[in-house]
Order: structure tokens, then C-alpha cells, then sequence
């Protein structure tokens, strides 16, 4: 009896917050699928739905990359550019395809440099670390560390915090 209890409880807590998570990605979808709003903002909703996925569905999250790359190319916003690249990179990064992760990364960084896009450049450098040292090249990855928290400390971020994949 106890642990139908506990059971019904935990349901009864959690339930809620799971069915908040969806409603959220749905609203995402709606500004998506609304033809009527710029293409900017619908390019720059895809960003959240691919965090959505990112963790349980690398997959689906590539392929939301990939959506934003294509309407980001369309309206020559390099800045989405760059972040659609290295969402690219994170999704495969996600299924251990860290060759493909890299050269995803690599695409987004160049980008990044190009426009004077920071916290991509950053971001980009933290994940090239992230496959680096994932595939031993603990030097070059702590190299690649050293680059992005350069950036972000000279941008404000005082924490150096660096985001993961």
C-alpha cells in the first residue's frame, strides 16, 4: 500500500511538470509552422526545439539543424549560420560521431570568425575540446578549452563558465 502511495504521489508531482514540457515544445512548433511571422524569428524558434531533442533524440535534433541551416542560408543571417552548424556538430557529437561532430564544428567556427560572432567562436572551440578529449587528444582539447574561455571571459563572462554539448 505504501508504494502505490508513493508511486501516486510522485505521479501526481511529476505528471504535471511533463505535460508543462510538451505544451512548451508545442508552442514552439506553433511559432514554427506560422507562415505569417518572419523567417527570422521561425529560423530562431528551431534553436529551443533542437535543445528539446538534443539529449533523447540526436536524430530529430540534427535534422532541426539542418531545418535552421537551410532558412538561415536563405536569409544570409550568418550568425544563425554559424549556430546551425555547430547545433549540427552537437547533435552528432550526441551519437559519437565525432569526425562529422568536428567538421560541423569546424564549418561553424569558421563562420563565427568570419562575422565577429563571439559566443559562436566559443562555443564552437568548447565542443571541438569536447571531441577531442572524447577521442584522447587531451592536449589539443585543453587547448581548444583555453581558446573558448579566453573568449567568453573577454565578453563579460566573468564565471567562465563554459556550456556543454
Amino acid at each position: 500500500m505504501l508504494l502505490r502511495s508513493t508511486l501516486l504521489a510522485i505521479f501526481l508531482i511529476v505528471g504535471p511538470l511533463m505535460l508543462r514540457g510538451q505544451d512548451d515544445l508545442d508552442s514552439l512548433w506553433g511559432v514554427w509552422e506560422n507562415m505569417e511571422l518572419h523567417d527570422t524569428v521561425r529560423a530562431e524558434v528551431l534553436g529551443p526545439i533542437f535543445k528539446k531533442f538534443l539529449y533523447t533524440q540526436p536524430d530529430s535534433a540534427f535534422s532541426i539543424a539542418s531545418m535552421q541551416l537551410v532558412l538561415a542560408e536563405k536569409l544570409a543571417h550568418q550568425k544563425l549560420i554559424a549556430q546551425a552548424q555547430i547545433n549540427q556538430g552537437r547533435a552528432r557529437l550526441h551519437q559519437s560521431r565525432f569526425k562529422e561532430a568536428m567538421e560541423y564544428f569546424q564549418l561553424g567556427l569558421a563562420t563565427a570568425r568570419v562575422v565577429r560572432f563571439a559566443s559562436g567562436e566559443a562555443s564552437a572551440l568548447n565542443n571541438m575540446g569536447i571531441v577531442l578529449e572524447s577521442t584522447g587528444d587531451y592536449a589539443r582539447s585543453i587547448d581548444h578549452y583555453m581558446q573558448s574561455l579566453k573568449i567568453r571571459e573577454e565578453e563579460g563572462n566573468k564565471q567562465g563558465g563554459l556550456p556543454v554539448a
